[in-house]
């Protein structure tokens, strides 16, 4: 991995006091979303979205706010667009892995 495709992949788009997100976190996922391609617009426009539809929570209860956040920024983030890789086909994931290349 370059380093750009590395910062690309880290750079955090804050939610609110308690999360935040970068891309890695959807490339990473068991079942990976496609999030390299979105622009940094694009990704703070998706925190805001996430931070709008995540119930106020109760800090004692640190795994039920975890699992909250997963489950809403995974949803959040299908509703607005962002694919999964396993739907693409195999033309499709070569183009962007070509894509993916071209970060240098």
């Amino acid at each position: 991995m370059t380093k750009k495709q590395e910062e690309l992949l880290k750079k955090q788009f804050k939610i609110n006091e308690h999360f935040s997100i970068a891309r890695e976190d959807y490339e990473n996922m068991p079942c990976p979303l496609i999030a390299f391609t979105w622009s940094d617009e694009k990704m703070q426009d998706l925190a805001n979205k996430i931070e709008k539809e995540l119930c106020p929570y109760d800090v004692t209860d640190k795994e039920g706010m975890e699992d909250d956040f997963w489950a809403t920024m995974e949803n959040v983030a299908v509703r607005n667009g962002m694919g999964y890789y396993e739907d693409l086909t195999d033309d499709e994931l070569d183009q962007l892995n070509k894509q993916w290349d071209t970060i240098k």
